[in-house]
């Protein structure tokens, strides 16, 4: 249900005689403080539905309602357990970062100093939320005077992250993969053989350097180019989809076919990026020096990625119920508890009209889900090992977690923290020309 239709339904709940109106037509769902209040008494309401609905339609107004809630002990706090467990979770929910957005991150060129390379890093890093982790460039790179980026700037003012760090990138520093710290920047790599780069959306796209390589068991050559797909540091990225025949290769215009699967199949992320290669049938007649200097390469993918986590809050004795939240459903399926030990069982659930790709035994691994038990006084319990996956299906897997409890614990709460659904977002590229990236020089093929 849309936060729209929450707000409509909850016209329908009229708690101690206060009316939970929704927004008119053509109104905003700005929380007043009556309408906070009034669905804050429904959360004690004695039917279950209302109760539930208050709890979503709170959290669907956004996150300038928290600041409207009561605080715990006050006059308007409600009394019962369950009803402050709910609004527990509520003040959780609207604390919760919002979903990262498919687009690419953007910067408003104005707003960027006009100071040191370093500077420029930090604001960029600070302004997207995609960190860099630059600590293995050299001081006096960093200290040197940052390019001005304005000629970069779209009409609005504002340029993507990728143009921007493509821009600064020649000559400063190679860009790496994505590690704990963020996205690497190592010192810059010779220019003479470097891969060309393109901004393409959340991508960047290297392709080459090209080489020519003899097809084994056949005469003439092939044209091998090297991919790589990085996606911004801030974003998890699962897998790269080809669209209309995924990458693309023509000279003068003319358009190469491609020799190997490569060109088509879908990429695997890895520490942020995915490298793969693809061979592609030269041209029949002419140069392959003259060739590679007018290659040119292009083309269209599907990048799916985790905008990510949702936190969901759960009372030990709510085993059988269900919350959603950003495309994911979570389900406290069971909990058994002793003086000394706990387990917690749990259904995670995806829309499968969200595009989510489903739970093959590979890729689970990528949807890992954290439950913990928290106690009345604010400590956090650890399951004794990390949960497992015990079941999968189409967009959806079980988990189990178990917990070993110190003396006297009394947990009050089991939190299951669980990625959103998976986005998608379409990236295109064209022209990106490989010259002064490729090499003629010619390789053996691999021995079978």
């Amino acid at each position: 249900m849309t936060p729209a239709a929450l707000l409509a339904a909850a016209a329908m709940l009229v708690p101690h005689g206060v009316p939970v109106e929704p927004p008119g037509a053509g109104e905003s769902a700005v929380p007043t403080p009556e309408r906070v209040a009034a669905l804050v008494d429904a959360l004690s309401a004695p039917s279950r539905s209302e109760r539930a609905l208050a709890e979503r339609v709170l959290i669907a107004l956004g996150p300038a309602a928290a600041d409207l809630l009561p605080t715990p002990g006050s006059p308007a706090a409600p009394t019962g357990a369950a009803a402050l467990a709910a609004l527990d979770r509520v003040r959780t929910a609207l604390a919760a970062p919002p979903p990262l957005p498919a687009g690419p991150s953007r910067l408003r060129i104005a707003e960027l100093p006009r100071g040191s390379l370093g500077a420029l890093l930090e604001a960029i890093a600070e302004r997207t939320g995609n960190r860099l982790e630059a600590s293995e460039l050299e001081p006096g790179m960093l200290s040197a005077a940052a390019p001005d980026l304005s000629t970069l700037a779209e009409p609005d003012g504002t340029v993507t992250f990728w143009t921007a760090l493509n821009a600064l990138a020649p000559g400063r520093f190679t860009v790496g993969t994505v590690g704990e710290e963020g996205l690497a920047l190592l010192p810059p790599a010779e220019a003479e053989g470097a891969p060309a780069a393109t901004a393409a959306g959340v991508l960047r796209i290297e392709v080459g350097p090209v080489a020519v390589r003899r097809r084994f068991g056949a005469e003439g050559s092939l044209w091998r180019a090297p991919v790589r797909l990085i996606a911004e540091p801030r974003l998890q990225p699962l897998t790269a989809r080809p669209l209309e025949g995924g990458l693309k290769a023509t000279v003068g215009g003319e358009p190469l076919e491609p020799f190997s699967p490569a060109a088509s199949r879908e990429a695997q992320f890895t520490d942020g990026a995915t490298t793969f290669a693809v061979d592609f049938l030269p041209p029949s007649e002419g140069s392959p020096a003259a060739d590679l200097a007018a290659l040119t390469f292009g083309g269209a993918y599907e990048a799916t990625f985790l905008p990510g986590r949702r936190a969901f809050h759960f009372a030990p004795n709510a085993a059988g119920e269900s919350q959603s939240a950003d495309g994911v459903t979570v389900r406290l399926e069971r909990v058994t508890m002793s003086p000394v030990d706990a387990a917690i069982a749990a259904a995670v659930l995806y829309d499968a009209d969200a595009g989510g790709p489903a739970f093959e035994s590979y890729q689970t691994w990528r949807y890992e889900v954290a439950v913990r038990l928290r106690t009345a006084d604010g400590t956090t319990l650890e399951p004794t090992a990390p949960p497992r996956v015990v079941a999968e299906g189409s967009a959806a897997v079980a988990v189990r977690a178990s917990f070993s409890l110190p003396a006297d614990a009394a947990p009050d709460r089991v939190e299951i923290a669980a990625p959103a659904a998976p986005v998608t977002t379409a990236v295109r590229f064209e022209a990106l020309n490989v010259l002064g990236g490729s090499t003629a020089k010619e390789t053996a093929p691999p021995t079978p």
